[in-house]
C-alpha cells in the first residue's frame, strides 16, 4: 500500500478524497490533519508516497516551514475549488493540481501519472 498524507481537508463528507483513496485499493491514508506543528514534524520524520494539500480559499496562509517541506515532497498534489492560476503568488511547487469537484477518473489519472 502506498501511504498518503492529507493536509487541511474538511471531514464533513464534502470532500471525496478519502473515499477515492480507499477506492483505489493501493493507497491508504497514513496521516491526516490541520497544518499544525505536530503534523509538520510528521512530514519531516515520516515517509509518504503522496502528500495532498487542500486549499479552501485563495488567501489561505501556508506557513513558510510547511512550504519548504511540501516543495521537497516527490508527489505533492494540491486540491482546491479554485483554479490553479489564483495560487501563482504562493511559493508552492506541486507536481499536480486538482480543481474541485473532480471525478474519480481524474484523481486516478493524476495518481497513475506519478507512479513509477
Amino acid at each position: 500500500m502506498l501511504r498518503c498524507c492529507l493536509l487541511n481537508y474538511p471531514w464533513d463528507g464534502q470532500n471525496p478524497i478519502a473515499y477515492y483513496i480507499q477506492r483505489t485499493g493501493y493507497l491508504t491514508i497514513a496521516q491526516a490533519g490541520a497544518l499544525t506543528d505536530d503534523l509538520l514534524t510528521k512530514l519531516q520524520t515520516d515517509s509518504y508516497d503522496f502528500v495532498f494539500l487542500h486549499l479552501s480559499t485563495t488567501d489561505e496562509l501556508i506557513p513558510k516551514s510547511y512550504q519548504e517541506i511540501l516543495n521537497a515532497q516527490r508527489r505533492f498534489i494540491i486540491t482546491s475549488p479554485f483554479p490553479k492560476h489564483l495560487y501563482q503568488a504562493y511559493e508552492l511547487a506541486p507536481v499536480s493540481y486538482l480543481t474541485e469537484p473532480y471525478p474519480f477518473e481524474r484523481f486516478l489519472k493524476c495518481i497513475d501519472v506519478l507512479l513509477p
